[in-house]
């Protein structure tokens, strides 16, 4: 009697213990809404740094200093319910992954610094549950692209071409062309900066040359606008009298 009664009561409890393991509605709701609030952005950090520059035709050593690039990721509104699968990608191959929760944050944000500044990088985010009866599903997933230096940048003829995309300092495209092109690009680029600035003198040229005419024509415009105006109210008022 007693095993028949524990064959009874056995499914119950693994019904119980089933419902206990669910994402109860509730639960995905609030993941969901902090979910959305986790954000990631990087900013540039350049600092000087000293080294000995060797003059190779007098053998003199000089010490200088340069721009030490670095990028530091950061990752915002991280909560005790949620934990981040974070995997860094090049060229689509993974090369790096953090596990992070809200224990290794300050106050739900969490940074890490990189120098890679030869490679972009596709940081892919995953928004995991941490806890409860979600725990270890993935809420949300996005994305973040940390660029690299530009090595077209460097060279002298991009200097006061910062504007073109081929000379921006730093990129999340990968560029193939050769420097004649790079320089034809630039030159088109004068070019098409010239004929703008042309056009803008030559409209400015017309203005200073002809404003006593424009002013005169709305002058005339307005004077003639407003006696239509008062001459329509005079018949309004004719006709209400007559």
């Amino acid at each position: 009697m007693k095993y028949l009664k524990s064959l009874l009561v056995l499914p119950f409890l693994v019904a119980l213990n089933v419902y206990a393991d669910e994402c109860s509605y509730k639960e995905q709701a609030t993941l969901n809404k902090e979910a959305a609030l986790v954000e990631a952005n990087y900013e540039v950090i350049k600092e000087k740094e000293p080294y000995t520059f060797v003059d190779p035709d007098t053998l003199e050593e000089m010490e200088l200093t340069r721009d030490k690039i670095s990028f530091k990721i950061k990752f915002y509104n991280i909560t005790e319910n949620l934990s981040l699968d974070i995997t860094g990608r090049v060229d689509g191959k993974a090369n790096d992954n953090k596990i992070v929760t809200y224990t290794e944050t300050d106050s739900g944000v969490y940074t890490f610094t990189t120098e890679n500044t030869d490679d972009i990088v596709e940081y892919g985010i995953k928004v995991n549950a941490l806890n409860g009866g979600c725990a270890g599903r993935t809420i949300r997933t996005f994305s973040l692209t940390k660029p690299k230096v530009n090595p077209y940048s460097q060279y002298e003829m991009c200097n006061g071409h910062e504007s073109i995309e081929y000379c921006q300092e730093f990129t999340t495209k990968e560029y193939d062309i050769s420097l004649d092109d790079l320089s034809k690009k630039i030159e088109e680029a004068d070019n098409n900066g010239s004929n703008q600035t042309d056009k803008g003198n030559g409209f400015l040229k017309f203005l200073k040359n002809n404003y006593l005419y424009i002013i005169g024509g709305v002058v005339l415009i307005g004077a003639g606008t407003g006696a239509y105006i008062i001459y329509r109210k005079k018949r309004i008022l004719w006709k209400r009298f007559w």
